[in-house]
């Protein structure tokens, strides 16, 4: 039987197994048959949030620190952070540990275009390069009803 090839319906099934026996992945219910090899999210454990940083800004540089007891012997691959959103306006940090998943969102005061992370003893340092070297961050989160600073205009275009 190929994808999407009818098979006669089954005596005694519902109708949504009738339809998925007749109909194979053409049928209205072709989700509802479907088995899923990932845990529900619901039966996943939520991510701790880290709630506790410090940061500095350091010319076309802002750092954001960590505190992680051990953090120099945590395995590369399970420290994770990525720019989200608008042009990188959001960074995600996601740490894995013997304890479970700790995650740290926050909205960002300018846009980014990159982050790095260094493990220290007992700290993590996120290094996030602006991307206006420029523009200094008043702080290092905003609100979400606060809009972006606009961006810098490129040669030939005018500003926004």
């Amino acid at each position: 039987e190929g994808v999407g090839t009818p098979t006669p319906p089954v005596a005694g099934a519902n109708r949504v197994q009738s339809s998925l026996a007749a109909k194979g992945s053409t049928s209205y219910y072709h989700a509802h048959g479907r088995v899923v090899a990932e845990a529900p999210l619901a039966a996943r454990p939520a991510a701790r949030p880290i709630t506790e940083f410090a940061w500095s800004a350091d010319g076309g540089a802002i750092k954001v620190y960590v505190t992680w007891p051990g953090a120099h012997a945590l395995a590369e691959e399970r420290v994770r952070a990525e720019l989200l959103g608008d042009g990188g306006d959001r960074l995600e940090l996601r740490v894995e540990s013997d304890g479970g998943e700790s995650s740290l969102s926050l909205l960002l005061f300018d846009r980014a275009q990159s982050v790095a992370i260094r493990r220290r003893a007992d700290k993590l340092v996120l290094t996030l390069r602006k991307a206006d070297a420029s523009r200094e961050w008043l702080s290092l989160t905003r609100k979400p009803w606060e809009k972006l600073p606009p961006q810098p205009a490129a040669p030939g275009r005018i500003a926004e």
